[in-house]
């Protein structure tokens, strides 16, 4: 977090949040949602992952933003043993920071970008999550025989 924007108020916020439906923000998660963020800046360029005005405040735009959904999807999907379908992951949110915070959950990203598929890629062999499928295409075909209990859609047109 030391490079990134941050509204600290806000951060505290999600972690009392959190702690408070049980789920646990550790310095290690939070080295790996900051690994994201650094591999989302480096393909930033190739990819348009993010628009240039949440470049300097993915925390509090992506992060806690995903963040908030933590209770939700733990509810919905077996107390976070279950499956997260999200629907145009593009930079990994919400979804990564979920997996995160969610280690049981099995996520499947679905992109129809090549380049965003690409850093998905990139980003999950980084991080070394497991249970976490990239599907290339468009949804609901690309989707088809995914059985999950929570499903995201945060930034599809």
């Amino acid at each position: 977090m030391k490079h990134e924007k941050i509204d600290i108020s806000l951060w505290q916020q999600i972690q009392t949040l959190m702690q408070e439906d049980g789920l646990v923000l550790d310095p290690a998660m939070e080295r790996l949602m900051a690994r994201h963020l650094e591999v989302l800046r480096a393909w930033q360029p190739v990819a348009s992952l993010v628009s240039r005005r949440d470049l300097d405040d993915m925390w509090t735009r992506h992060v806690a933003d995903s963040l908030s959904l933590a209770w939700l999807v733990r509810h919905f999907a077996a107390e976070g043993q279950g499956t997260l379908l999200d629907i145009g992951s593009g930079g990994g949110f919400p979804a990564l920071p979920l997996k995160v915070v969610l280690p049981g959950l099995r996520v499947c990203l679905v992109e129809r970008s090549d380049k965003k598929s690409g850093f998905l890629r990139k980003v999950l062999g980084t991080l070394g999550l497991s249970d976490v499928s990239v599907v290339h295409g468009e949804f609901p075909d690309a989707a088809a025989g995914v059985v999950a209990e929570v499903m995201t859609a945060r930034a599809v047109e």
